[in-house]
């Protein structure tokens, strides 16, 4: 038979001393608290249960800004869209050049000032010639009454000279009139935009104020969204405060804008901030909503007018703590979230006196107010205490069971961008 070492034999009495000391205050606690250590959901906060220690991975939770969005879908449309005509009737003698020297048509672009189509000059320039020609008839006329009337036997009479002078405004105004109707020959487009619609083709006649062309503004767009009338009191306020916080007019009432689908590769389209731009004063007669219109920059064309998009407008900003989503239990409809306290039972100060790590026991905290967001909850509200939440292993706790910390997660910083929970509101 093997003799034990004397080193073995003082570990064997040591653990058993240990083993025996834990009992011992495990059957203390259990008759202080007069229940039974299964009923570990009543006990009070000053005592733990009793059992090996829960590994759960816990967040600090730290107040940031953040900002609180209402999210509807709608569509884009150009911000101005022009019905071009010609002032004056005639054949069309030629259409304008694309950027690739081809005569314009649907989609095409087109720049402020470029020519679109032009009419046939032939008469029209032919009647500018006889007007002018007319004009300085009548003008040689004029003179000569002038110096007429000059003379000291008024050889020419006062009616005389008044048919001078009209005739001489006449001919002004029809020299005018006929100049003014040979540059309406050409017409150009008054914005950057896009040919919606091309309704002439080259040797087509047209007849005054015929439609020829529909110009879109697309270098800005409008997200156009329908917003119901238990909504629109708050984006009135917001933008009211806007208006009295700035009174120059530079505050942007900030709206994020996301096309709706993705690309081939399943990623989402780049968010775009734009601002709300009008507010409609009153519903739409067959919706029964408000059109809310929100302005964006589209330089690069990357927003078509009839396509679909999500609109957060930022109804406010609040300091609060994002509470993730996965971590949140439910009782009914109560959530709540567990939180990591040191304990302050015997057996912290057991485990403490023995060199072994810091006891810690849960605690539940629930959620009384809050707003849902893009993959958390936005808690206005959360005491110091409470601020170590369980983000991993949450679902094995109950009131003051025993935890152990493997694993602490950052924070993070992006703000959550999500539609807000209308259950829930902020004082």
């Amino acid at each position: 038979m093997k003799t034990q070492s004397p080193l073995a034999i003082g570990r064997l009495v040591a653990m058993i001393l240990v083993t025996g000391f834990a009992l011992s205050v495990m059957w203390v606690t259990a008759t202080k608290s007069g229940k039974k250590t299964e009923t570990v959901g009543d006990l009070p906060p000053e005592q733990t249960t009793v059992g090996a220690a829960a590994p759960v991975v816990v967040r600090d939770l730290k107040p940031e800004s953040i900002e609180i969005l209402d999210t509807y879908s709608g569509m884009i449309r150009p911000f101005e869209r022009y019905l071009m005509a010609f002032e004056i009737s005639g054949r069309v003698k030629e259409l304008g050049l694309n950027q690739a020297d081809k005569r314009l048509d649907d989609g095409d672009t087109v720049r402020q000032g470029q020519v679109l189509a032009i009419l046939d000059k032939d008469i029209l320039q032919a009647r500018v010639q006889e007007r002018t020609a007319l004009m300085e008839q009548a003008q040689e006329d004029l003179t000569r009454a002038k110096q007429l009337r000059n003379r000291e036997n008024r050889v020419i009479s006062e009616a005389d000279f008044r048919k001078r002078v009209t005739d001489m405004a006449v001919a002004e105004a029809q020299t005018a009139t006929a100049q003014k109707n040979l540059e309406n020959a050409t017409l150009v487009s008054p914005c950057n935009g896009r040919i919606s619609k091309r309704f002439v083709s080259e040797g087509e006649s047209i007849n005054m104020h015929a439609p020829a062309f529909e110009i879109v503004e697309v270098d800005r767009v409008l997200l156009v969204v329908g917003v119901p009338e238990s909504r629109i009191h708050e984006i009135e306020t917001e933008r009211q405060r806007l208006r009295q916080s700035n009174p120059q007019g530079d505050a942007i009432f900030k709206a994020y804008v996301q096309l709706m689908g993705t690309d081939r590769y399943g990623v989402p389209w780049p968010k775009r901030i734009g601002q709300v731009f009008r507010v409609g004063e009153t519903a739409d007669d067959k919706t029964g909503l408000f059109e809310v219109e929100i302005l964006l920059e589209n330089e690069d064309g990357g927003l078509r007018p009839g396509s679909v998009a999500l609109a957060q407008i930022v109804i406010d900003s609040i300091t609060g703590y994002q509470v993730p989503i996965p971590s949140v239990m439910f009782r009914g409809d109560q959530p709540f979230i567990y939180s990591v306290h040191q304990s302050k039972s015997d057996l912290h100060y057991l485990f403490f006196n023995l060199g072994a790590e810091a006891d810690y026991q849960a605690k539940r905290v629930p959620l009384e107010r809050y707003i849902e967001q893009d993959g958390a909850l936005i808690v206005p509200d959360m005491p110091v205490d409470d601020r170590k939440i369980v983000v991993k292993g949450q679902h094995r706790l109950v009131q003051n069971r025993r935890v152990r910390i493997v694993g602490i997660e950052n924070q993070t910083t992006t703000p959550a961008v999500s539609r807000r929970n209308r259950a829930a509101s902020v004082d």
